[in-house]
């Protein structure tokens, strides 16, 4: 309850509406005067404090001043409720104000009476206790519409999807586990088609040549043996061999054949007539060992380039070329290009040839 009306000045036609101090107020008090007389006024300045409502005040200032409205209401606790410098202060006292206001919201307005009106005239029979399940019934409303909204919303959408299906034979259909994976794999396609010419263009992996070396061949030549050739002249020309014991001489001893056309030594000019060891080199160095040892010079160039390290860099260079190549596919494959251990291989290649030059040189020295 309102004890006193300390101070209301600028609000209306209240420019100072306590010119002659507070003004008390009893029980009940009955206010009359003739029409804008403020009557109304001060109705909203009550409706006011009640909703603690800033709006209605800003509203309601006096025309032609620029000071903020005031209001000082004493209660019945001796509780002081003040409005000043745009806001409310102090505790809210309960009012209820039957006005036209109330009449246009709760009951009727115009030539008909709407449902808004009817729902806040049954609000306001009912009393305070209605208030909690009101403000939980808008929110399930609010809820309602918003669901309501969404579903909508979302079949619109999915109308997109379902053509030229409708909804329900769209909802029937079965669930593809892994779509993602097919959608993805699709778009890949669709876009290797549209770029078929940048596809061609690309390279792609070459085979890499294996180290074409047959041991099969190498072990015929160094298992061969003349058997034309005598023992005899055979211990003949070793022993004579033997003495020398200088790199390059039996060489020079096959080749100097060729010039051995007479009866006399190209070299000292002496007659070879009945010499056993003119004899035996005859024997020894014939066409079939210069042919032998030929194919077993041969043979250890042979290894030498068959089983270079050269043999093994070409394979890892090429090697390193298919790999660039299978990355510049991996936007189209998943592969991953295969790995040669360049090392290991070189490793494999140098223990080939420590095994089979000494071979072929202890051959050719036999």
């Amino acid at each position: 309850m309102i004890k006193n009306i300390i101070k209301l000045k600028n609000v209306g036609l209240f420019r100072h509406g306590c010119p002659n101090g507070a003004v008390a107020f009893s029980q009940t008090t009955g206010i009359y005067a003739e029409n804008a007389r403020g009557k109304s006024t001060f109705v909203t300045i009550l409706r006011a404090c009640h909703m603690s409502d800033v709006t209605r005040m800003i509203a309601r200032r006096t025309i032609d001043v620029t000071d903020e409205p005031e209001v000082e209401l004493l209660l019945d606790n001796n509780a002081m409720l003040k409005y000043e410098n745009g806001a409310w202060s102090g505790n809210v006292p309960d009012i209820s104000v039957f006005d036209s206001e109330f009449v246009e919201k709760n009951v009727y307005s115009g030539f008909s009476v709407r449902t808004e009106q009817r729902q806040q005239l049954l609000e306001f029979a009912l009393g305070d206790t209605i208030v909690p399940l009101k403000k939980r019934v808008d929110e399930l409303s609010r809820e309602i519409q918003e669901h309501t909204t969404n579903i909508r919303e979302s079949e619109e959408l999915l109308r997109g999807f379902a053509a030229p299906l409708n909804l329900q034979k769209f909802f029937d259909l079965d669930p593809i586990v892994n779509a993602n994976a097919l959608i993805t794999e699709r778009q890949k396609r669709i876009t290797a088609a549209s770029n078929a010419q940048q596809l061609i263009k690309r390279s792609d992996p070459k085979t890499i040549k294996l180290i074409d070396f047959n041991l099969g061949p190498i072990f015929e030549v160094l298992s061969r043996y003349l058997p034309d050739i005598e023992d005899t002249a055979e211990a003949i020309v070793r022993a004579h061999l033997d003495k020398q014991n200088s790199d390059g001489f039996e060489d020079w001893i096959s080749q100097g054949q060729v010039f051995l056309q007479t009866l006399e030594c190209p070299f000292c000019g002496q007659s070879v007539i009945d010499l056993d060891l003119i004899t035996a080199y005859r024997s020894h160095f014939n066409k079939a060992y210069r042919d032998l040892k030929d194919e077993i010079a041969i043979l250890e160039k042979k290894i030498m380039s068959s089983l270079a390290d050269s043999v093994a860099d070409s394979a890892v260079a090429m090697a390193k070329t298919n790999a660039a190549r299978i990355e510049a596919w991996k936007d189209q494959l998943e592969i991953d290009p295969p790995k040669l251990d360049g090392d290991a291989l070189k490793e494999i290649l140098v223990g080939a040839r420590g095994v089979l030059i000494p071979l072929a040189q202890r051959k050719y020295v036999e």
